[in-house]
């Protein structure tokens, strides 16, 4: 059972001692994988408070580029365990976290 959970969750295990140990950047970290372990929320959290699929948060997390909606869902509620959490962080805007496409001719 605990080995079962360990290998579930061996990534974010990793990520959480790499930032305890002076916050090294693992190289290819999206914006917002690097900002949710900064706020301490997981992937399935992620998921269930957005609303949005595994896979969107996977994509958005390897610096995929999503559909406004998803992303706007997604800061929505990272700006909630900001405020929820009472964190020494600014507000972060669609801008800060990079996930859409920019439009051309907008």
């Amino acid at each position: 059972m605990i080995l079962s959970w360990y290998s579930n969750h061996i990534e974010e295990l990793v990520a959480i001692a790499i930032t305890a140990y002076g916050g090294y950047q693992l190289e290819g970290d999206s914006k917002l994988r690097q900002l949710r372990f900064e706020i301490d929320v997981t992937r399935e959290d992620l998921v269930r408070v957005s609303d949005v699929s595994l896979g969107t948060v996977r994509n958005a997390e390897k610096g995929k580029k999503i559909n406004p909606r998803s992303a706007s869902q997604i800061l929505k509620a990272i700006n909630h365990w900001i405020a929820q959490k009472s964190l020494d962080h600014p507000p972060v805007t669609l801008a800060d976290l990079d996930l859409v496409q920019e439009t051309i001719g907008k």
